[in-house]
């Protein structure tokens, strides 16, 4: 259960980063033009995308501290972007699921 989570954990810091990166990189032009913030929330899911690829690390050898940051980096994404953080949502809760229930599972 705990390799299941670093992987699904990975999988969600991957998305995180792709879907960050278009945000970021779509918005430069409507940035240099208008001077939207979309910038900014691109920036916030790929700060969120890099927590979650800690938290995957983190989670066979510190399930708790693991889980709960990749909590912080599902929930911080689908706040900052809404629908598009879904993937993100969904791949890190399950990791975080997977990751207490090895640690469960492993005493």
């Amino acid at each position: 259960m705990l390799i299941a989570a670093l992987v699904l954990g990975l999988l969600g810091g991957l998305a995180g980063l792709l879907i960050g990166t278009l945000i970021f990189l779509g918005d430069l032009v409507a940035f240099a033009f208008s001077g939207g913030a979309a910038q900014a929330r691109g920036l916030l899911v790929l700060l969120f995308a890099v927590i979650a690829i800690a938290g995957a690390v983190a989670s066979p050898r510190k399930p708790w501290g693991g889980a709960l940051l990749l909590l912080l980096s599902g929930a911080g994404s689908w706040a900052v972007i809404n629908v598009f953080g879904a993937p993100v949502l969904f791949f890190t809760l399950l990791a975080a699921f997977l990751a207490v229930r090895g640690r469960r599972q492993a005493l």
